[in-house]
């Protein structure tokens, strides 16, 4: 048996359905009703975006692969540039390095072969005698590759005290004409000599007067030095000093390249005896 409510029933209320805002699509609210979720925005940092979620660093740039490809033709342009600039240095520096070995080998070299001492009177080898001048045969050849031009020989000998009469401007005396060409590699070698003389300083000739001479009194140290100037066919002057002491025991020249001045205390270098201008 039903029971009904004793006090009046009410009648439901009118309810009007909303209003659809402007702008919005009906599939929109369809699909709302259907319960699909939307998609996020494009920025968005949900983690249910399928737009960021996993992808690749180079994916999410703006760009992509276009970017990175014009980074690495950046970095492989300013690569080559480097390396070009590196190399053409190179062998700028390689090529003279190149011709300065090439000149160096082909230039006309002097060198001293040999000294020796002999007898002012006779013109023979013998040891120096006190009473005598010093006389010294200086043997020298061009062992280098080409012809010896202008060639000019500047030599002397001090002993004792005279020693302190060193001076490398006696060498150079540009007022002689004494210019020649030796060519390299001669069999036999040329000989100029060196005779003691009381006044180094006076122009040298190729004839010696004898009251000039300086008869060797016995004194130490006895110093055989001087210059050979030349220039090789493109011009390029050379110098080549020598510095000999001479050796009593056993009886010797022994090359320097400095010898000691002991009455003024001052060493002498042969690097002093060429003049400015030319080359070693």
């Amino acid at each position: 048996m039903s029971h009904h409510s004793s006090g009046p029933r009410q009648k439901p209320k009118n309810r009007k359905p909303p209003k659809q805002q402007p702008g919005q699509d009906r599939n929109a609210a369809a699909g709302l009703a259907s319960g699909a979720v939307p998609p996020p925005p494009c920025n968005s940092d949900n983690p249910q975006n399928p737009s960021d979620n996993g992808a690749p660093w180079y994916r999410k740039w703006d760009g992509g692969w276009k970017r990175v490809l014009e980074i690495g033709g950046l970095l492989v342009g300013v690569t080559y540039v480097a390396l070009t600039y590196g190399l053409w240095q190179n062998s700028g520096a390689s090529l003279d390095v190149l011709k300065r070995e090439f000149s160096e080998s082909q230039r006309p070299r002097i060198v001293v072969v040999k000294l020796e001492t002999m007898s002012f009177e006779t013109k023979m080898a013998a040891e120096p005698e006190v009473g005598e001048p010093l006389t010294v045969n200086i043997q020298y050849k061009n062992t280098g590759k080409t012809p010896a031009y202008h060639l000019r020989v500047r030599r002397h000998v001090l002993f004792g005290p005279h020693v302190h009469d060193f001076r490398p401007d006696i060498l150079v005396n540009p007022q002689i004409p004494d210019e020649t060409t030796l060519d390299p590699d001669l069999p036999d070698a040329v000989v100029t000599t060196a005779t003691s003389v009381k006044d180094p300083y006076a122009e040298i000739t190729g004839v010696i007067d004898p009251r000039d001479l300086l008869p060797w009194d016995g004194s130490k140290p006895v110093v055989a030095f001087g210059i050979f100037l030349y220039s090789d066919e493109a011009g390029t002057n050379y110098c080549t000093p020598f510095i000999y002491d001479y050796l009593v025991d056993p009886p010797t020249w022994a090359a320097m390249d400095q010898f000691l001045d002991e009455y003024k205390e001052q060493k002498h270098s042969a690097e002093e005896l060429c003049p400015s201008g030319y080359s070693r």
